[in-house]
Order: C-alpha cells, then structure tokens, then sequence
C-alpha cells in the first residue's frame, strides 16, 4: 500500500485551479478587441496566442517537475504571482511586443501551477486518480466558463485595460488562500528515482503525449481562430465570450463522469474515444451554415472533451511511478500547450489564406491522425506491461 500524501480539501485546488484558469481564457475572449484597439494583425494575434501556450510549455515540462522534490506551496503561489504581473502587463501593454511578453508570463505562470496541483493530488488518493482529476477539470473549467464571459463583458463595459486589471486584481485577491494551504512533503522512498529522461522513455508516456499534443493542436486553433471567425461573423466581443463558455460548460459537466467510467473500464479506452470524437467534430467547426450550428458543435465537443482529456490525464499518473507524478504531468502538460501553440500560427495562416472551412478541416485531420497513433503507442506499451497501472483493477 503506497504512503498518501497529507490530505489537502479538493475544493480548495479547485479555487485554484479556477483562478488560473480564468487568467488564461480570459485573454483568449478579448484578443479580437485587443488587435483592433491596437492596430495589430491578425498574424501578430497568433503570435499572442502562441507566446502563452509556447511559455506554458517551459512551466509544465521544466520547471513543475522539481515538485516532485520540493515543496509545492511556494512553486504554486509563485506561478499565481507570475500569472497576476502578466494580467498587469496585458492591461498596460498597448505594442505587439508588449502584449507578447505578458501573454508568456501568464502562460508561464499558470504552467507551473496545473501540474503541480493535478500530482498533489493524483498522489492523495491513488485509488480514484480518473474521478478526482475530472474534479479538478470541473474547477479548471468554472474558470474557463467565468474568465471569458466576464473578461468580454467587462471590456464591453469599462474597457479592456480595465478588464484586465479586475482580473489581476481578483486573483490576487485569492493569493491568501495559496498560503493558507499546508505544507504537502515529498514522498521519500528507498529506491532510486528515475531521472526526467528515463521517464520520458516509457513507450506509455509517449504514446499520452502524443495523444494529448494531437488533440491540443485543436485548442491552438480555438483560441487563434474561432474568435476571430465569430468576429468576422458579426459576433460581439461579449458574444464571443459565451461561445467560448458554451464549450466549457459540457466539459465541467462531464469530466468528472468521464474519469469515473475511466477508473472503472481503463482509461486508454475513455481517453481514445472521446479526443477521436472531438478530433473529428472539430473538423465542421468551419463548415457549419450558421453560428447557432457552430455552438452546437461545440456542445458535443465539450462532453467528447470532458470524457477524453480526463482519462489522458488518468493515463499519464498511471504510465509512471508514485514518486515521478508531477514529472509525468509536467511533461504531457507541456506536450498539449506546445502543440496548441505550434498549432495557433498554421491555425491562423491557413484561416486568412484559405478560409475557416479548410483551417479546420486540416487542423482536426491532423488531430485525428495522431490521437490515433499515440492511442497504438500507449496500447502496444500495456500488453508489453510497460506500466501494470494502465489496466483498470480486476
């Protein structure tokens, strides 16, 4: 039986999570009104896009790994910091550069906290890895849901720079209760631990990145090109803010039934099923006669995202030992938000140069191709026993 780590109340990584959730999305529903107030192109958006995604990536896969041998309070409450400069940054920048440089503290910010909660507590209780990880989604997605909504809705209101501030101002308001969360120690165990490399050569981990990084190329293109496709639409920045929160909503709904079943039937099945199923909806995103076809597309790409990315982050705990599991996270976390940010640019390219309907048609191919192949790595890596935590229990 594994030593559990000190129990921490779930909600409150959930108020957490939520909170750097919100920072993220909320940047995401205003990027149409930040490139018309500040002369910016649509390429130069992409790159803003990117630039957090691409910072995420060095928070999640270099630098959460060291909570599997420090503390985990202070890595959290100084990516939360990080995160509320970048918010300040975003409301006081007016120059591509600017924009850019804010973008990458907040992504850097917030990468380093996901993964460091999401191990806190995979390793609290090993039993319901799947279900619990689908709560912290439902937190992750709150923020999602609230961040846009009020972000858009405030700089409808008050102005994008105030928007920001309020959302700096707000999650700093809630750093108290990052220092008010114990101590969570480090396991020490009687083995030799396995260094970031020989984690990264698990043919199961691999084969979670690779899933995770194709399904991702799909949330670079959602944040670079859907709102600028609603915004030529007609759609305000407000009513951009609630197509983003339609998406949400299916997930926090689903996630945690979605890592239920996949600690009940396996979570390889789950996580396969559902991102092959948004890999291919997201593929109509471009083609849909109308925006209220559009938003329901969404809605059943929020529940296939619900049910999948819960079970990958299942797999991902169950591909590697007890002690490495912010490493492992760390690192499928970063495969998604640099995949995301490498799919931004093409995302954008193929939008301006050729029209929403082939921008995502080749973005949601892409997808389905490798979800497909990650899914035969990870499968190929259970019947060779690679991991005996793949399977569900009998």
């Amino acid at each position: 039986m594994s030593e559990r780590v000190p129990h921490v109340p779930l909600i409150v990584w959930q108020i957490v999570l939520a909170l750097a959730a919100a920072a993220i999305g909320g940047v995401a529903a205003v990027l149409p009104e930040l490139r018309d107030a500040n002369g910016l192109t649509n390429g130069t958006v992409g790159v803003i896009a990117a630039a957090g995604f691409l910072a995420a990536f060095v928070g999640q896969g270099l630098l959460a790994p060291l909570a599997d041998q420090w503390q985990r309070r202070p890595i959290i409450l100084i990516g939360l910091i990080v995160a509320v400069l970048g918010l300040v940054g975003m409301a006081l920048g007016s120059t591509g550069w600017q924009l850019i440089l804010s973008r990458l503290a907040i992504g850097g910010g917030t990468g380093v906290v996901i993964p460091t909660i999401r191990a806190a507590v995979a390793l609290s209780d090993p039993d319901h890895v799947a279900e619990n990880q689908g709560k912290l989604v439902v937190g992750e997605m709150v923020g999602f849901i609230v961040g846009p909504a009020a972000t858009a809705i405030a700089a409808d209101a008050l102005g994008v720079d105030r928007a920001f501030l309020m959302l700096a101002g707000l999650l700093a308001v809630f750093l108290p209760l990052v220092l008010r969360v114990p101590h969570t120690p480090v396991e020490s165990v009687a083995v030799e631990r396995e260094t970031r490399s020989q984690v990264l050569k698990r043919p199961a981990l691999r084969g979670v990145m690779v899933m995770v990084g194709g399904y991702a190329l799909g949330l670079g293109a959602f944040e670079a090109v859907l709102p600028l496709q609603l915004a030529d639409e007609g759609v305000s920045t407000a009513g951009i803010g609630l197509f983003l929160t339609i998406f949400v909503i299916p997930i926090a709904l689903s996630s945690v039934l979605g890592g239920r079943v996949a600690d009940r039937v396996g979570p390889l099945r789950v996580a396969t099923i559902g991102m092959l199923a948004g890999s291919i909806l997201a593929m109509g995103i471009g083609i849909m006669p109308s925006i209220w076809w559009i938003a329901a597309l969404l809605v059943l790409a929020g529940v296939s995202d619900g049910f999948g990315f819960t079970a990958s982050l299942a797999l991902a705990s169950a591909s590697v030992a007890q002690d490495r599991q912010a490493t492992a996270l760390g690192v499928v976390g970063a495969s998604e938000v640099l995949f995301a940010g490498l799919g931004a640019l093409p995302a954008v390219w193929l939008f301006d140069t050729q029209g929403p309907g082939v921008a995502w048609i080749v973005m949601g191919a892409a997808m389905t191709v490798l979800v497909a192949v990650g899914a035969m790595m990870c499968a190929r890596a259970t019947t060779a026993h690679d991991s005996p935590r793949l399977t569900p229990a009998a």
